[in-house]
């Protein structure tokens, strides 16, 4: 049996809230940081989740495994320093399963900032800004939050594989009317043209999910074209194998795929601790009504 994506989605989802407190004063900032109860992993944390937003704990300890902490702190007690992040009001743990069955299946514990953490990481920025964000709380009880939610979590198991890479990313790329998670830059000689664009589209199994990501390839595609820009591959990140073929399927049925260079990973793949996020790439081709599988790996 194939194993299940902790990112999947469902109908009915609902939220889970794992805190007692779900929020911060400045006050109590004040007193924290005047107590010496913020340490450099707390703020790793904090800095971990400002960028990605909505991460699951693999996804964060990946993170600071890359950043510039000191050997000792990359060793420390994640799950002790979030807890406590959580306890302070600074971080929010939540997770979703469906109402009409709450014991068939749950994501995994997904964690973000509550505004007073966000407030805190905004000050550890020259500019004040969020990086790399929409600057925008998704709602975490609406159908289309959810999935936003799920989307960028499984986005995040993209990036934190590709940390080893020296990228460029732009998060929540605006390409026209659309808004892609994700917009790369790889600058390699291994491909005639000498830099690939590609636009990272995580996708999770829902109504409608299919067309709004033929959408966005269309309107990113005339984004490039209008702005000149090099014409883009496109990475679908889908649930699982089923969901690779089934989105697959449907791109090719709707004609979008003839003009697009269409790959797919999944995020039974990108979860794992030796994931390679280049690696493992599926593409596929038509053999007569039959679809015919390969993997292959973006080269730098």
């Amino acid at each position: 049996m194939q194993k299940c994506s902790c990112f999947a989605y469902r109908e009915n989802f609902i939220k889970e809230c794992h805190n007692k407190k779900t929020g911060i004063s400045e006050k109590e900032v004040v007193a924290l940081m005047e107590k010496n109860k913020l340490d450099e992993s707390h703020m790793g944390i904090i800095k971990a989740l400002g960028c990605m937003e909505f991460a699951s704990k693999s996804h964060i300890a990946h993170y600071m495994e890359h950043g510039q902490l000191s050997e000792k702190d990359k060793n420390t007690d994640l799950a002790k320093k979030l807890k406590q992040l959580c306890d302070y009001g600074i971080v929010i743990s939540v997770c979703f399963y469906p109402s009409d069955v709450p014991c068939s299946y749950r994501t995994c514990s997904i964690y973000s900032l509550t505004k007073g953490g966000r407030d805190i990481y905004a000050g550890t920025k020259e500019d004040g800004a969020i990086s790399g964000s929409s600057g925008m709380l998704l709602s975490m009880d609406s159908r289309e939050g959810i999935a936003d939610i799920l989307n960028r979590a499984a986005f995040n198991s993209f990036y934190v594989s590709s940390l080893s890479y020296d990228i460029k990313y732009y998060f929540s790329y605006c390409a026209g009317r659309a808004v892609i998670e994700g917009r790369l830059v790889i600058l390699s000689d291994k491909y005639p043209e000498g830099l690939v664009n590609v636009c990272v589209i995580p996708v999770r199994k829902m109504e409608g999910s299919n067309a709004e990501c033929a959408s966005k390839i269309q309107a990113t595609q005339e984004h490039f074209r209008q702005k000149r820009i090099k014409k883009p591959w496109f990475l679908m990140i889908c649930e699982d194998d089923a969901h690779e073929r089934e989105l697959y399927s449907y791109l090719m049925d709707c004609k979008t795929i003839e003009k697009a260079v269409i790959c797919m990973t999944k995020d039974t793949y990108l979860i794992r601790s030796d994931a390679d996020a280049f690696d493992n790439i599926t593409t596929f081709t038509q053999n007569g009504k039959e679809l015919v599988s390969e993997f292959k790996k973006i080269i730098f």
